[in-house]
């Protein structure tokens, strides 16, 4: 949907992966992922240069992470795990 292509932390038609077409599929990954985005987003903002760069070198490694997962069960939990880490707390809907 139009909605699922705008809202992930990347664009839905060039999804490249497995895991990113379970997040485009409109589910709590979904939810998840710009819960994750907005977060990432905001905590960079206020680092330091030096904190952002450290953060931005974390992503990496946590995409790499998440980009191995087998199935949305283990997406999800290494979204919450993030959202976690960066001081946010899980939304429930």
């Amino acid at each position: 949907s139009l909605r699922s292509a705008m809202s992930a932390g990347f664009d839905c038609g060039d999804e490249t992966n497995r895991v990113e077409k379970l997040i485009c599929a409109g589910t709590e990954l979904e939810r998840l992922d710009e819960q994750l985005t907005l977060l990432y987003s905001r905590t960079k903002y206020h680092a330091s240069p030096y904190g952002a760069e450290q953060l931005t070198e974390q992503q990496r490694i946590w995409l790499r992470t998440r980009d191995r997962c087998r199935n949305s069960e283990c997406v999800a939990s290494v979204y919450r795990e993030r959202i976690e880490h960066l001081g946010g707390s899980v939304e429930q809907r």
